[in-house]
């Protein structure tokens, strides 16, 4: 084990493990991630917009990973982002993005896979089977030989079918309709009576549940996530087809 004393190591240097600064960890990941070019000062007009990714996801997802079979604590965060980066500039498989890691010590085989399978939860919205059950709703499989593009992309296709089946021919049907500024999710559940579950998990939004007492609407609240990824066009990932 490294003798480095963890006040010199910096928050990404540290293991998933460890506990830290939440706004000293929250801001360097956001940086990593999403490319932000801010400072610690500018970083407060900036993190409410990326307090609940961080909170709900990242910190859900690495937490996770410590837990249950080939748990992966001893990984630093470095090391998961430095996997996201290459899932976000390289067209890789989940085969190629496994053996591109170096097994060595105790990051066998079975610790990498789950390593890339958190770091792929980390970058798109989708419950990836075996990333520990941090993220709840529809379970998706990233097969040896699938690219993660090609895995969104089927994913969010499947979606669309389900809930466009067919193209109707019905002109009102098809009519835009403006709702007014008013129309939110308060008002579903003041006006309606839904009952408003939220979720991380794109492939559960708009996803209609008959409870005992009450429908459950699950919405997706990680909408600054999707329009991160617009903002950059060499991603290798379909999200701007959301």
């Amino acid at each position: 084990m490294s003798s480095t004393p963890l006040t010199t190591l910096s928050p990404l240097q540290r293991s998933l493990r460890h506990k830290q600064s939440v706004l000293e960890l929250s801001l360097a990941v956001v940086r990593e991630i999403w490319v932000c070019d801010f400072g610690i000062q500018e970083y407060g007009d900036y993190r409410k917009d990326y307090d609940s990714y961080f909170s709900h996801i990242y910190q859900d997802l690495t937490v996770a990973a410590c837990r249950g079979d080939a748990q992966i604590p001893d990984f630093t965060h470095e090391k998961i982002l430095e996997i996201v980066r290459r899932l976000k500039s390289q067209v890789l498989t989940k085969s190629e993005a496994i053996q591109s890691f170096p097994t060595r010590g105790c990051h066998d085989t079975a610790r990498v896979e789950r390593a890339v399978n958190l770091a792929a939860g980390l970058l798109v919205p989708l419950n990836f089977k075996s990333a520990g059950g941090a993220r709840r709703g529809a379970v998706v499989l990233w097969e040896a030989d699938q690219t993660l593009h090609q895995l969104v992309e089927n994913e969010m296709r499947d979606l669309v079918n389900i809930t466009n089946p067919f193209h109707s021919t019905c002109t009102s049907c098809d009519s835009t309709w403006n709702f007014p500024t008013s129309f939110n999710a308060r008002q579903l559940v003041r006006i309606a009576g839904f009952e408003i579950i939220w979720t991380s998990n794109l492939l559960d939004h708009l996803l209609l549940q008959d409870g005992d007492e009450s429908l459950k609407l699950h919405i997706f609240h990680q909408a600054n996530v999707l329009e991160s990824h617009l903002k950059f066009s060499k991603y290798v990932l379909p999200m701007n087809t959301l």
